[in-house]
């Protein structure tokens, strides 16, 4: 049983991750390689928010459900705050340039976490050891993962179709025609950012607030966040339906390559290879462009209106 909830519970977290990164690439057309980074920043900002909250003892005031849900608004709150701040310079750039900016960005957060002591450096910050070997008095279970998956797909289908997201899709069409009729590209293209960057903070929260309470550096370098952008390509640039079955998918394969010992310790070449393959069979993903889930959620739109008339 906590297997199968172990699994689910990572399901959702990439949905999350999957979701909001398809929002900055596929729907905004900004080529991010540095969303991991973001990921991180809500894990280690949660971690040591829910330090102080036990040693100050807060908790003896506020029921354990709205402080978790303050620790997972305040990680990703701070994940758009630093995704806010290298916004300035990084998409300035475009193309291959942009894809090595944020790749950058993401490196240079691991090495910061692996080398400044007040976050554990390379050994990583324990929440657990910090509280006397004790767990703390809240932490990540499945209600709360996939109160946020929903939460967060009911957001990026709401920005899809409204005017703001028919402006997101523009500019990744052709940002010279957009630029001309007025778009203000810098303004758009920084919101989707840091919306993107918000979602992936909620998901670090929940990731590093579930069982472990423990985060280090490696966790969150680029290699480990291919996968998720895997999981975009796969499902389809642009398709959130495609980036939640992407995520779905790729998590069980995952899963299952564990057991088998020479794709266990060579997981990157297994990445490699399937996104090669998608770019050869399928280079649109499963599902291109084509979202169902805006579909479905603007029919249940429909249906209440007409209630309420």
């Amino acid at each position: 049983m906590i297997f199968f909830e172990n699994i689910l519970v990572n399901i959702g977290i990439m949905i999350i991750l999957a979701t909001s990164l398809n929002l900055i690439v596929g729907i905004t057309g900004i080529l991010s390689l540095g969303h991991y980074a973001f990921f991180g920043i809500g894990a280690y900002s949660s971690i040591l928010l829910t330090f102080y909250l036990h040693s100050m003892q807060i908790i003896n005031y506020i029921p354990s459900f709205v402080l978790f849900f303050l620790v997972i608004i305040f990680g990703g709150i701070i994940a758009g705050f630093f995704s806010y701040i290298i916004s300035y310079p990084v998409l300035k750039l475009k193309g291959d340039y942009l894809a090595v900016a944020t790749l950058g960005f993401n490196e240079i957060f691991k090495s910061l976490m692996e080398n400044i002591d007040f976050f554990g450096g390379a050994k990583g910050y324990s929440l657990y050891t910090k509280l006397g070997n004790t767990e703390p008095y809240f932490k990540t279970n499945l209600i709360w993962v996939y109160i946020f998956v929903v939460l967060t797909i009911f957001i990026i289908v709401r920005i899809m179709k409204s005017n703001y997201g028919r402006v997101l899709l523009a500019i990744r069409d052709d940002e010279i025609a957009s630029e001309s009729v007025g778009i203000n590209i810098a303004k758009y293209k920084t919101l989707s950012f840091v919306i993107g960057s918000v979602m992936a903070g909620f998901a670090g929260v929940l990731f590093v607030m579930y069982d472990r309470f423990y985060a280090t550096p490696k966790d969150f370098s680029f290699l480990e966040g291919i996968s998720v952008l895997l999981m975009v390509v796969f499902g389809g640039l642009g398709s959130i339906t495609g980036s939640v079955i992407g995520a779905i998918t790729l998590t069980l394969i995952l899963q299952l390559i564990k057991i088998i010992p020479f794709l266990s310790r060579h997981q990157i070449l297994f990445y490699s290879f399937l996104l090669i393959l998608m770019m050869i069979l399928k280079p649109q993903g499963l599902f291109g462009r084509l979202d169902t889930t805006q579909n479905f959620i603007n029919k249940i739109f429909k249906k209440i209106d007409r209630k309420e008339i």
